[in-house]
C-alpha cells in the first residue's frame, strides 16, 4: 500500500531566539553555524530510516522558502483572509540505497542535507530563486475548488440537518448549544491564528 511519511527533524518552528539558540549549540559543537536553518535533531530521522529503507524507495528532501517582495507571509490568519502567499519549494530526491548504513552515518547524512538546506536558503535569500534547471509554476486548480465547494456544502447540510434534527433552532436550550459551539470555535481559531503568528523578538538572533 503507497504511503508518505513527512518528518520535520527540527522538531520546532524556526523563530529567531531558536536559530541564536542552534547557532550557540552548533558553535560549541563545533558544527557550522547556520543562518537560515534549526540544527536537524536526527534520532527520529536515523529511526525511520533503518525500520522503512527495506521498502521505502526514496527520500524527498524539501526546502521550502517564502520570497518577500510584498508578498504576505502565509499564516492561517492569511488562509482565512484569503490572502494569497507565493511560496517557492525545492525538491530533490534520494535513493535510500545511497543513503549509509549505520546509525551515526545516517545522521550525519541528515546533518549534512541541512547544511546544504542553509546554503540553498542563503543563496535565495540573495537571489530570489533556486537556480535549478526545472522550474515548474504549480497553480491552483479547478478540482481544488470543487472540492472545496462539494465539502463546504456537505458541512452546512449536515448542519442543517442537525440542528433541525434535534431543535436547536427552535428552543432555547437549542440557542445555548449553539452559541457555546461558536464560541468555542471562536476561542479555537483565535489561539490557531496567535500560534501561527512569528513571536515576539526577544533576543536578536546574529550569525556567528
Amino acid at each position: 500500500m503507497p504511503f508518505w511519511l513527512t518528518i520535520f527533524v527540527e522538531g520546532t518552528r524556526l523563530t529567531p531566539d531558536k536559530l541564536l539558540g542552534a547557532q550557540t549549540f552548533a558553535s560549541s559543537k563545533g558544527f557550522p553555524i547556520p543562518k537560515n536553518v534549526l540544527i536537524p535533531k536526527t534520532k527520529g530521522f536515523v529511526l525511520a530510516v533503518q525500520s522503512l529503507r527495506s521498502f521505502v524507495p526514496a527520500i524527498y528532501d524539501i526546502t521550502i522558502a517564502i520570497p518577500k517582495d510584498d508578498n504576505p507571509f502565509p499564516t492561517l490568519l492569511t488562509f482565512v483572509k484569503m490572502q494569497r502567499s507565493k511560496v517557492k519549494v525545492h525538491i530533490k530526491r534520494y535513493s535510500t540505497k545511497e543513503l549509509p548504513e549505520s546509525d551515526e552515518g545516517i545522521a550525519q547524512w541528515c546533518r549534512n542535507r541541512f547544511i546544504a538546506k542553509d546554503a540553498i536558503l542563503e543563496k535565495f535569500a540573495a537571489t530570489g530563486t533556486f537556480d535549478e534547471e526545472e522550474i515548474t509554476d504549480f497553480r491552483r486548480s479547478m478540482k481544488s475548488l470543487i472540492v472545496f465547494l462539494t465539502a463546504f456544502f456537505s458541512v452546512c447540510v449536515g448542519g442543517w440537518i442537525l440542528c433541525q434534527k434535534f431543535s436547536l433552532l427552535s428552543t432555547e436550550r437549542g440557542y445555548t448549544i449553539l452559541a457555546t459551539i461558536f464560541g468555542s470555535t471562536a476561542i479555537l481559531l483565535h489561539i490557531f491564528l496567535e500560534y501561527t503568528k512569528m513571536p515576539p523578538l526577544k533576543s536578536r538572533a546574529t550569525h556567528l
